[in-house]
């Protein structure tokens, strides 16, 4: 928590997640170190202001799910990962921009470093994010690899939980050549690997509809060609009308390097 509105619905998230998978709940607070504020007294008061809010923001939580809190003093994002590492948790559930962010940005500096850095699944919640729902339409972008299908056992998961419908989705690049010109043989091998790759992901996509299926999770499958998937996943989301996307933060063209992909 930051003590804005979008960081407090993220802990409706945790709620419903803690819920459907029967886990515990920690919620941490960070506040800059006592030295940044040079009125012991207004730190004292900003302290206690803090720690009140955080209960009243647990508090509807219930009993229903174990809830522990941390207040601690620090450099945000280095203090949620150690707490992270410290607690050995599964998952983390922040928003995107939180107190401190500047407009223009979709991700703020903290939660920039936390997915760089804490090395573990994150649930990020957008600015304009509502109040948490039980998810009705779940987003699972697939590559044809197996790192892209690690999130569907969460998938079914949630999917049967909520009843919710789980939208699959490849956007298949068309690909590129280094020719600038497409004349004849040059633009027949680009047709050629578009359609084997087309064809390759409808298969794909179809076994695992049908694995869905077998769970009693209803699915759809969205395949189309594009320039970058990156923007056609985005579309899709928008236009489908998704509450959430479960997606692996590497795929078929993992870099070993980078905390996640494009």
């Amino acid at each position: 928590l930051d003590g804005s509105t979008v960081g407090d619905r993220a802990l409706g998230w945790a709620d419903e997640l803690a819920r459907v998978f029967d886990a515990d709940v920690a919620v941490v607070r960070v506040l800059p170190p006592g030295e940044a504020r040079p009125n012991p007294l207004s730190w004292e008061l900003s302290r206690q202001s803090a720690q009140r809010h955080m209960m009243e923001a647990v508090a509807d939580f219930g009993n229903s799910v174990p809830v522990a809190t941390a207040l601690v003093e620090g450099e945000p994002a280095q203090e949620v990962i150690d707490a992270v590492h410290r607690l050995g948790a599964d998952l983390i559930v922040l928003s995107a921009q939180g107190a401190g962010s500047g407009s223009g940005c979709n991700v703020g500096r903290t939660a920039h470093n936390i997915l760089q850095r804490a090395g573990a699944s994150v649930l990020l919640l957008p600015e304009k994010a509502t109040d948490c729902r039980p998810p009705q339409r779940i987003l699972v972008p697939l590559d044809g690899s197996r790192r892209a299908e690690c999130v569907l056992p969460l998938a079914i998961t949630l999917a049967r939980a909520s009843r919710a419908e789980v939208v699959l989705a490849y956007a298949a690049a068309v690909p590129e050549l280094v020719s600038s010109s497409r004349r004849g043989r040059e633009r027949d091998l680009v047709e050629e690997v578009a359609s084997h790759n087309m064809v390759a992901a409808a298969a794909r996509l179809a076994e695992v509809s049908r694995t869905l299926r077998l769970t009693g999770v209803r699915s759809r499958a969205i395949l189309q060609t594009c320039a970058r998937p990156y923007a056609a996943l985005r579309e899709i989301a928008l236009t489908e009308r998704v509450d959430l996307v479960l997606l692996s933060a590497h795929g078929a063209g993992v870099d070993a390097a980078r905390s996640y992909g494009s």
